[in-house]
This record gives C-alpha cells, structure tokens and sequence, in this order.
C-alpha cells in the first residue's frame, strides 16, 4: 500500500516533461470548475486570451482556436446552468421576443443562403451568428436571471478591462506598443483596434456604474483607479466609432440612475476618474490618436466619410431597393465590396442581405429589446433597477456602434445586452410581493379558567 502511494506521484513525470500538455490540462480543469460556478466567467472572461498575447507579444494558437474554445466554455457553462436550475432559462424567457426573433434571423439566413452570390462567406457568417450572437443571448439571460452573477459579471468585466489598459498602457510607456493601419494601437497586431475600444468602453460604462450605485468600497476603490488606466486604451485605439457609444451608454446610465436615491451626489467621483483620465491620456497616448478618436465630438475632417461608411451604406441601400423583400442573400454583399465584406451597419446589412423580412426581424428585436429593458423599472426594487440600468446602457452602446462598425457577429454585444435585459426582467417580475403582516387576535382567558385548570 505504501509503495502504491509513493510511486503515485510518479504517473505525472510524462506531464512535467511536457509543460505545454501540462498548462493546457491545468487550464482545462480551472475552466471546467469557472464554469460550474456561473456562466459570467466564460462570458467576462472573453477578453483574458488577448491580454495573454498582448504580454507574450505573439499570438501561439491556432486560428479560431480561441474563439472555438471561448464558445465551447460558453456553452458548457450555459448546460450546466440550465442543469443545476432549469429555471435559469426559463418558458418565459425562451418564449419572449427577443429569443424568437433571434432564432427566427438565424432561420431566415439560413433559407436565404442558397440565393447568396458568396455562399461559403454567407455560411461562414451564420455560424458565426449562432456562435456568437444566440450564445450570448442565452447566456445574457442565465447572469441576468440572477442578481449574484450579474454582480460577479459585472466586476470580472471591469476586472479585465483594466487588466487590458494595464498591458497597452505599459507598451506605451516602454515604446513597446504595437500601432496598426493609422497609428491605432492595439495589444498584438492582429488585435482590431475597434474591438479593444469597445472593450474599453464597456469597462468605463462599467467602472460609472460601480461609481453611481451602491457597492463595496473595494469596488469603488477599483472603479476609481481603473477608469483612468482603461481611458488611455481607449483613446489608443483611435476608433471614432466606441466614442460614440461611450457617450450616448453614459448618457442613458446617466439618466436612468440618478432617479435613484443617493446617486447623484456619487456623481462627483465620476467626475474626479474624468479629470485624472484626462491628464494620463495626454501623456501617455501620441496627439494623433486623441485627435481621431474625438473627431465626431469635435467636427475634425475625418469623419464617416474619411473611411468610406457613405460609400458602403450607398452600396448597401441600391442593392436593397433592387432587392427590397429577400434581399441578395447571406453574405452577398461580400460580392459588392470583396474587402470590406460588410456595409458596415446592422440595418443596413439585414436591408440588402435579407430584405425587407430580415429588416421587419432586426428592427423588432432592438425594438423589443428596449422594451423589455423598460418595462424592468416597473415594480422592480432598487438592485433591480440598478441592474436594468447597466443593461440598457450597454444595449445603447452596442446598438450605436452596429449602426456604423462590424457585421452581425462582430456585433453580438448588442445580443448580450439584450439578454441581461430579459434576464433581469424575468427575475424581477418573479419577485414575489411582500405579503401584509396579519395581525390574529388573541383571546383573553375567562375569569377562573387558569384557577380550574390547575
């Protein structure tokens, strides 16, 4: 018995002499217990593979590795959530419209395939869709279903957005930053810029709301000093497109939690993280990129024109007056433009692709995505409408940016936001009222009873 214990240890000799299997199994096995936990790791987590090349400086996976691996652990942890509380997905919200509509766009690029003059990119592009933007949408609901993991959700995306800026703003300081086509930065060169802004931008809408609403000081500790670092990667990234969804998710967080009690005088710590970012962005992030960043803002010459989003929207918007109720199919407008592949505008692109019927499905589900977001506030308790608030500045953001950047998968953080959404309101439309206390009158004894029954 001895000897077996001590020759144990041993059957792990082949591991150590191979420290890549060992590191991918050691990784395995903390993302298959991640995803026992909530389904707001996988989801949280999605930008932690970059921010591991950024450091390592070259990107070591195969392609679509990453993102077969971010939607495997997506899905894992979305059946074993579902497994442990079939209620995280509930009939309500599967029945909703923004889950049926989303199923009904996947079903109608599907059908609409076959007429695309691209068909491989028109397939490549609905698995993406499913990939991406239904996953999201589900598992929006799962952490939205439950006020614990929407918090944990909300802080590993601060979390991860500061860990980010920490690793771009080092570059910059050392001269180490990798600039791409215009001087954007980014952490490896095959990092869009557009997509660390975005990623930027949900961090600061994040660390506002960390600011506003009422969470532990270490929280608000981290929101504080992170915003300023998170503010440098995205100025860095020179992407006019995320400004604009920064300022309009702000303005919406804005709106919707200084109804709350005690919010507004938590305002001036917003103000303070802007004043401190302001100052760190001028040193560390070069002239070009603050210009080009804030050219919406401030009426500088490169504007949507400089970029040729007129052009693709033009393009986009003849081929869906010649083709107004199907559309030119899946993809097809790859064939239009072979470079850009997209118009680069969500309307837009389910206009030309889809026609009018897949235009009907995406106006619907931004349509009741809003709803569902507002109807939360409606007998919904202070957490709640906190929550809410997150979610539809989030689903502002993601909508601004679909109308001028990215494709229908390159978008699904609008998917996601729509999920939070319909799972906040299915949580807090389950909350059951409290019931009024009952006051039962008590019987005072007879004279003499307690004297007889002794």
């Amino acid at each position: 018995m001895w000897s077996g214990a001590l020759l144990a240890p041993l059957a792990f000799l082949p591991l150590l002499q191979q420290p890549v299997l060992a590191l991918g199994i050691g990784t395995l096995v903390i993302v298959g217990v991640l995803a026992t936990r909530s389904v707001a790791y996988p989801v949280a987590l999605a930008a932690a593979p970059a921010i591991l090349i950024g450091l390592i400086g070259h990107n070591p996976f195969p392609n679509g590795a990453v993102a077969f691996f971010m939607f495997a652990w997506t899905v894992f942890a979305i059946v074993l959530a579902v497994m442990a509380d079939p209620a995280a997905l509930s009939r309500r919200a599967l029945a909703s419209p923004p889950v049926i509509l989303t199923i009904a766009l996947g079903a109608w690029m599907q059908l609409r395939l076959g007429a695309s003059p691209d068909v491989q990119y028109g397939s490549f592009k609905l698995r993406l869709f499913v990939a991406q933007n239904l996953t999201l949408l589900l598992a929006g609901v799962v952490i939205g279903r439950r006020r614990r993991d929407f918090d944990l959700f909300a802080t590993l995306l601060l979390i991860t957005a500061a860990a980010s800026a920490i690793v771009l703003a080092k570059q910059l300081a050392t001269g180490q930053a990798q600039a791409t086509l215009g001087g954007r930065f980014s952490l490896y060169e095959a990092q869009s810029p557009i997509g660390l802004a975005r990623e930027a931008a949900t961090g600061l809408i994040v660390a506002a709301f960390m600011l506003l609403s009422r969470r532990p000081i270490p929280l608000r500790l981290l929101a504080l000093a992170g915003a300023p670092v998170i503010a440098v990667a995205f100025v860095a990234s020179g992407s006019r497109g995320p400004v604009i969804g920064l300022v309009v998710g702000l303005l919406v967080l804005l709106g919707l939690t200084l109804r709350e009690a005690g919010t507004r005088s938590r305002v001036l710590l917003i103000a303070i993280g802007g004043i401190v970012a302001a100052i760190l962005v001028t040193q560390l992030v070069p002239g070009q990129d603050i210009t080009r960043s804030f050219s919406f803002l401030f009426g500088s010459s490169g504007g949507l024109s400089s970029n040729g989003r007129f052009a693709l929207w033009r393009q986009a918007w003849d081929a869906f007056l010649a083709h107004p109720i199907l559309g030119i199919g899946t993809g097809g407008f790859g064939q239009i433009d072979p470079i850009e592949l997209y118009p680069h505008n969500l309307v837009l692109e389910a206009a030309s692709e889809l026609g009018l019927v897949g235009l009907v499905i995406v106006v619907g589900f931004v349509v009741f995505g809003v709803i569902t977001l507002f109807r939360i506030r409606k007998g919904a308790n202070s957490l709640d409408r906190m929550h809410a608030a997150l979610a539809a500045a989030l689903f502002a953001a993601g909508f601004m940016n679909s109308l001028i950047s990215s494709d229908f998968a390159g978008n699904s953080a609008l998917w996601l936001a729509a999920g939070l959404g319909l799972g906040i309101w299915v949580r807090s439309s389950a909350r059951e009222p409290e019931a009024e206390p009952v006051e039962v009158p008590t019987e005072r004894p007879l004279p003499g009873l307690r004297r007889a029954e002794g």
